[in-house]
């Protein structure tokens, strides 16, 4: 049917989406690199250097992980805001 279509085109973009920002979205075992994530980290690191903060938003919330997890690899601290905090968190 035309739903059904339509509704693989959007899961087949979305993983598109993904792949373009860290191939680990969809493949988690994916030893590809991420230029993204790696730009993303290094231009964090100058802003923090300089003494800025920054806000990073993603719709993906496992990019957040990633991108965590390679700021921690880089000694770089951060708080991660999200829906599993509390309002008074």
């Amino acid at each position: 049917s035309e739903g059904a279509v339509r509704m693989a085109v959007l899961t087949q973009l979305l993983r598109l989406r993904q792949i373009c920002c860290d191939p680990r979205l969809v493949d988690p075992t994916s030893e590809a690199g991420s230029a993204k994530t790696e730009a993303l980290v290094e231009l964090l690191g100058e802003a923090l250097d300089d003494g800025h903060r920054v806000l990073v938003f993603s719709q993906f919330t496992a990019l957040l992980d990633l991108v965590g997890n390679a700021l921690t690899d880089e000694g770089l601290g951060y708080v991660r805001l999200d829906g599993s905090m509390s309002a008074r968190e």
